[in-house]
């Protein structure tokens, strides 16, 4: 229990969307997510799982499925190489 359970790849995604709903609520402007490392994986992801919110991505040595449990089924690659994100 506690707050660890809040720690979790899908929960900061979670919040990143949260924040720029609220930052852009009628989603007029353009969102694009960078980040390098972690955050770099972080913003990879934030495009791959909510592709209406953000409009691109750029993830500086993010080794997006080099960690295939992080994001908990959320993301995988199709039989035929394409990327399949549950939206949130």
């Amino acid at each position: 229990g506690g707050c660890f359970e809040y720690l979790t790849t899908s929960q900061a995604l979670h919040d990143f969307i949260s924040l720029i709903s609220f930052l852009n609520p009628d989603n007029k402007r353009p969102v694009i997510a960078f980040g390098g490392s972690y955050g770099g994986m972080l913003s990879a992801w934030l495009r791959m799982k909510y592709p209406s919110s953000v409009a691109g991505s750029i993830a500086a040595s993010a080794p997006i499925f080099g960690f295939p449990k992080t994001m908990s089924g959320d993301i995988t690659i199709t039989k035929h190489g394409n990327i399949d994100a549950q939206g949130g």
